[in-house]
């Protein structure tokens, strides 16, 4: 059996050999990486999040037989998608497995249409690439707008997260806690003026800001129902320190909201700590 070690080395040299070919292959004009590699953030498991541009009248061959491109890089398990690029305009997507399993999500798109992000890794370019531009601020009242749905969108499934964790339905209460998450980065990047990802065209991953990350909860090897309420009980806390600045925006703060979860909190937290688990489906909020 590989280790990490040798599984992440292995797969690091079957994307170098695909690069070296494309380089090669007249019908690349540029390459890049995007996702983790892309900010820097990516370690022995990371997929390759791959973008490609190629001569504007290849683009159709590949988007009717992707195959001999795919084969590039070796042997084909398994290939899902073909969906519009969310990366590439113009361009297609498509998730590639390879034996080890390594995986590459394809992006590829004509190069005349073709943006590279900013948090990107360039693997090579045979004619310039425009980097995306940073789109504009939002205007007072889109802005004000979009905080009063986030704000209203986290009060109201808070509660639900906490019932989920005090019943002791961890899954249901992690996925819960996804939606706080995004939720609750929407309203700080309102709160600080800060640039929506709703706001690029394409997915320019955007990495998050140092300040953004630096109390935002993660969750430990082990999630039980005192994980969920702990990780739950800090997107609440974190959020209600931003109501002042939301208000400063012109959005109606439910200030009742922070007491009444933290009530709730406590209840599930007794539950928790008696060890009671609640049977059923998880369909129930």
């Amino acid at each position: 059996m590989p280790t990490l070690l040798e599984y992440s080395a292995a797969r690091d040299r079957m994307f170098a050999a695909l690069v070296e070919r494309l380089e090669a292959d007249e019908r690349g004009v540029a390459a890049w990486l995007s996702g983790a590699h892309g900010r820097g953030e990516d370690d022995e498991w990371s997929d390759f999040d791959f973008c490609l541009a190629v001569r504007d009248g290849e683009m159709e061959a590949i988007r009717s037989d992707p195959m001999p491109l795919f084969a590039l890089a070796g042997e084909v398990l398994l290939v899902q998608a073909n969906f519009p690029s969310d990366t590439i305009p113009d361009g297609r997507f498509w998730l590639v497995v390879y034996p080890g399993p390594v995986h590459i999500d394809w992006n590829v798109g004509p190069a005349s249409a073709a943006v590279r992000p900013r948090a990107s890794r360039l693997l090579f370019e045979k004619q310039p690439i425009p980097i995306a531009a940073n789109p504009p601020a939002l205007p007072a009242e889109e802005a004000r707008e979009h905080a009063r749905k986030a704000l209203e969108f986290f009060w109201a499934m808070a509660p639900i997260a906490v019932k989920y964790a005090g019943r002791g339905w961890t899954r249901r209460a992690v996925q819960q806690e996804s939606l706080l998450s995004q939720a609750r980065e929407q309203l700080w990047r309102l709160a600080h003026g800060r640039t929506l990802r709703s706001q690029d065209a394409f997915d320019q991953n955007r990495p998050p800001e140092p300040e953004l990350l630096a109390d935002w909860p993660q969750f430990g090897h082990a999630i039980d129902g005192a994980e969920a309420l702990r990780v739950i009980r800090e997107h609440c806390d974190a959020v209600e320190t931003l109501h002042r600045a939301l208000g400063a925006l012109g959005v109606e703060v439910p200030h009742r909201m922070p007491a009444e979860v933290r009530a709730l909190l406590e209840i599930a937290d007794a539950e928790v700590a008696g060890g009671v688990i609640r049977q059923g489906t998880g369909s129930r909020r």
